[in-house]
């Protein structure tokens, strides 16, 4: 058989549901909600047909689930009001929308005390924390105490909260080298912590993977040249295996000059103040050990460092920028630190303090006068005859009165144009000479 004479047979599908058969699956439930999550495909047809007032005829309202005494027995066994929202939404829900909240004695946060975390004891918080074998599940577990023992600086004396406890207590430093000795290619590196070091040397963007990739090779197993030995030694010990390493004829990744103190951030502040006492400047501290600087930024002891300088007479540490402001209120002391600059931009940059203080006075316009507000008198004269039609005290009052910008008259008056909206425009000291 041809494929034109073939007859096409159209798929028969479910017969549609008609109105008896809609009505007898309706009178099964009470709501028109049941019905729909029951019945999905029955629902639409009856909607559809304007079937459903027939089928319910009355409006019967569902029981209320959550009456007063069913949230006051649900609020009975919760502290707070926040507990009794994450115990049952919807019973908190019910009881907000009546205002029953007061009603159940639950306290409200508003009207807790805010130094509630005061009267709890350092023992509580001992006992809190011996309950975790670890620093993540004592921070993730009991955030309060965790936030408590960290303000009262007691994290430090829970040992048993970190895995190794040797890089807790004397921070056992190694000194490793990746070496590709086919390209005298290497990269020098200390840690407290191999294998996690280890991991983060064969990660995407690390400086390591990132070369082995380029040059078609694989990452070799670090050579550790020095091992469980102190910070301070281990310092050192990189610095002299950097050294060693080039003098052989090999090229290092290291992109920072070794000895610096790493991502450690549990260094004793005595340590830190120690390395910052061989500068003399905080910009020097910065850029030769920066791990070194943000340690004593972040916890507040870079302010201790009073002899470290700024080298463009910043503030120094220890002292606060309003005093390092207010210091400069003398109008004749400001003015001479003021015409060591040749412009208002290099005042900034030189001397923050005295630029700020001057500029809040007005000092600024008088000393380093605006190009655009220049305060030299001006001349208007006619471009035919030569004749002065009138005097301004500045170019600003003579932009105005032309009803132009005040670079226009400007560059008429500095001859870059011949006239300005018809007129000449002169200096009068130029006219003079």
């Amino acid at each position: 058989m041809s494929n034109n004479t073939a007859r096409t047979t159209k798929s028969v599908g479910r017969p549609k549901p008609n109105k008896e058969e809609c009505r007898a699956a309706a009178s099964k439930y009470l709501y028109k909600s049941d019905f729909r999550a029951a019945e999905p495909k029955m629902y639409s047809k009856a909607y559809i047909q304007h079937w459903l007032d027939e089928f319910f005829p009355i409006h019967k309202p569902r029981k209320q689930m959550y009456t007063l005494s069913t949230c006051r027995e649900i609020a009975a066994g919760c502290s707070s009001r926040r507990e009794f929202r994450m115990k049952n939404p919807t019973a908190y829900e019910r009881a907000y929308k009546n205002r029953w909240l007061d009603s159940l004695g639950l306290p409200d946060r508003k009207s807790t005390n805010k130094n509630a975390h005061l009267l709890v004891s350092d023992d509580e918080v001992i006992a809190v924390a011996k309950k975790c074998s670890t620093s993540r599940e004592f921070r993730t577990c009991y955030p309060r105490y965790y936030n408590m023992a960290n303000k009262r600086k007691m994290l430090s004396s829970f040992t048993w909260l970190y895995k190794n406890p040797e890089v807790m207590n004397g921070f056992y430093d190694n000194v490793y080298v990746y070496e590709f000795p086919d390209n005298k290619i290497a990269y020098v590196g200390r840690t407290v912590n191999p294998a996690m070091r280890d991991a983060d040397h064969r990660k995407v963007g690390d400086i390591v993977y990132d070369y082995a990739k380029k040059a078609g090779l694989s990452i070799p197993d670090p050579k550790y040249v020095y091992s469980k030995i102190t910070i301070d030694e281990g310092r050192k010990k990189e610095c002299e295996v950097m050294d060693e390493y080039r003098a052989s004829g090999w090229h290092l990744l290291n992109r920072q000059v070794g000895g610096g103190i790493g991502n450690l951030r549990r260094i004793s502040k005595r340590k830190l103040i120690a390395i910052a006492r061989k500068y003399e400047y905080v910009a020097d501290l910065r850029i030769a050990d920066g791990a070194a600087y943000n340690a004593l930024n972040k916890y507040g002891w870079l302010v201790e460092c009073t002899w470290l300088k700024r080298k463009h007479g910043g503030p120094t540490p220890g002292m606060s920028k309003k005093d390092y402001i207010s210091k400069w209120a003398d109008y004749e002391k400001c003015k001479a630190e003021a015409m060591k600059y040749k412009s208002r931009d290099a005042f900034r940059v030189g001397s923050g303090g005295a630029f700020e203080y001057a500029w809040k006075q007005g000092w600024v316009h008088e000393w380093f006068p605006s190009k655009l507000n220049d305060p030299r008198p001006v001349g208007k004269y006619d471009k035919h005859t030569g004749e002065l039609l009138h005097t301004y005290d500045s170019v600003k009052l003579a932009a105005k009165d032309a009803g132009v910008c005040n670079e226009a008259v400007r560059a008429a008056c500095l001859g870059k144009n011949k006239t300005c909206k018809g007129y000449v425009y002169k200096y009068i000291e130029q006219e003079s000479k």
